[in-house]
């Protein structure tokens, strides 16, 4: 009898031993969150009250993803003046050296430091860090030979106190759940940046490895009297010289009415 009960009741668990395995197959093989990324705005305007902004960059991955922001204009050329001793006495600007291949404007932020998300290899096929947009510039000087490293470290210097160029490693906050990461970052736009079309990427890394990009691009334009300014100035370049005049005498008539009016009190 209890052989009969045994053998009855064997079979009917098979089901359910297959059921969970299924169950735990599934859940083993759960797609990956696709990476999404937006910015706002998408358009920064110029105006005459005009002093820089914000945007704002957020998205989700998957739950174990660590995220980058890469933010950069198109290559190109970048200069500074180098002084020394002439006759060796007098320090005066010796020359110019020019830095080739190089972005205007160069920001990185990611959630995670950049070395221990990315191996090398990565992180300058992606140019993410100084040390790997270093490798990719060309720097040539009159009447010297450049120390690669050193003008590099200056251009940078320059750059970051123009807010031109950053990088923050590990500043991006990243919201958990069960099945994706979430993030979402606030950055100050400099009045500095000149108007143009810039590129925002973002990238999800995972187990090593950029896993997804998405690409956006953020336009700055000069907008109202500002664009209008802009555009004698180049296509009529005598009349806004005049116009310049007239502004300037204006506001220096008004800027002495006002301090003549308070000292007369």
């Amino acid at each position: 009898m209890r052989d009969f009960i045994s053998n009855h009741r064997g079979p009917g668990r098979l089901p359910l031993l297959f059921l969970f395995a299924a169950l735990l197959l599934l859940w083993s093989e759960r797609p990956a969150q696709a990476l999404t990324a937006q910015i706002a705005p998408e358009q920064i305007d110029i105006n005459l009250l005009y002093h820089g902004g914000k945007i704002t960059v957020s998205g989700a991955g998957d739950a174990t993803d660590d995220f980058i922001v890469k933010i950069t204009a198109p290559d190109g050329a970048s200069h500074l003046k180098y002084k020394g001793k002439a006759a060796g006495i007098f320090w005066m600007k010796l020359g110019e050296i020019t830095f080739e291949h190089i972005p205007a404007l160069y920001k990185v932020f990611s959630s995670n430091r950049l070395a221990s998300i990315l191996n090398t290899e990565a992180l300058d096929a992606y140019r993410l860090g100084y040390a790997s947009l270093a490798k990719q510039v060309e720097i040539s000087a009159e009447h010297m030979t450049p120390d690669k490293k050193r003008w590099f470290s200056e251009l940078v210097r320059f750059k970051e106190q123009d807010n031109l160029y950053t990088v923050q490693e590990g500043t991006m906050t990243r919201s958990h759940t069960p099945d994706k990461n979430t993030f979402s970052m606030e950055i100050d736009w400099p009045y500095q940046a000149r108007p143009g079309i810039y590129t925002v990427e973002i990238l999800a890394v995972r187990d090593g490895h950029v896993v997804d990009k998405k690409e956006k691009f953020l336009t700055v334009r000069q907008s109202g009297l500002v664009k209008q300014l802009a555009g004698l100035a180049f296509d009529r370049a005598a009349l806004y010289g005049v116009i310049a005049v007239v502004i300037a005498l204006v506001s220096g008539f008004a800027v002495g009415a006002v301090f003549k009016g308070g000292g007369s009190h």
